[in-house]
């Protein structure tokens, strides 16, 4: 186990402004500390689905946003209410994958439903930072 806090990156997102959460999160990836957080990508697409990225292949979104596809790849994962961090995931397979929960989560969403209070809330309902 590690001692960096686990921080989930949540971007995309169904709003018109999925591009430009893709190229804040691209550059949010960019500058954050490695030594100090392990970061867990998060994609939300167009249709709201919450998919689990590879950190390489999210390190990649800011060249997609400009042009190439985005990704539907990637177990869907949701946050267990009140579990305190805890995901959920199931890869196409149906198989489930064991995550360690997550520390905190941080929307880089714009427009709604990211900007509108709504992830926040859901963060509160699992009892997560």
């Amino acid at each position: 186990m590690t001692d960096k806090t686990r921080v989930a990156i949540l971007y995309g997102g169904r709003s018109a402004e999925h591009d430009v959460s893709r190229l804040s999160a691209a550059n949010v990836l960019k500058a954050i500390d490695r030594t100090r957080y392990d970061i867990v990508p998060i994609a939300i697409s167009r249709g709201g689905r919450w998919l689990l990225q590879q950190l390489d292949r999210a390190a990649a979104i800011g060249d997609e946003a400009a042009g190439a596809p985005a990704s539907e790849d990637g177990p869907e994962v949701a946050l267990l209410p009140g579990g305190k961090g805890r995901l959920v995931a199931v890869s196409r397979d149906g198989t489930q994958p064991e995550l360690p929960p997550i520390d905190v989560v941080f929307p880089v969403l714009h427009g709604p439903f990211g900007e509108d209070g709504s992830v926040q809330g859901y963060a509160e309902v699992a009892d997560v930072a």
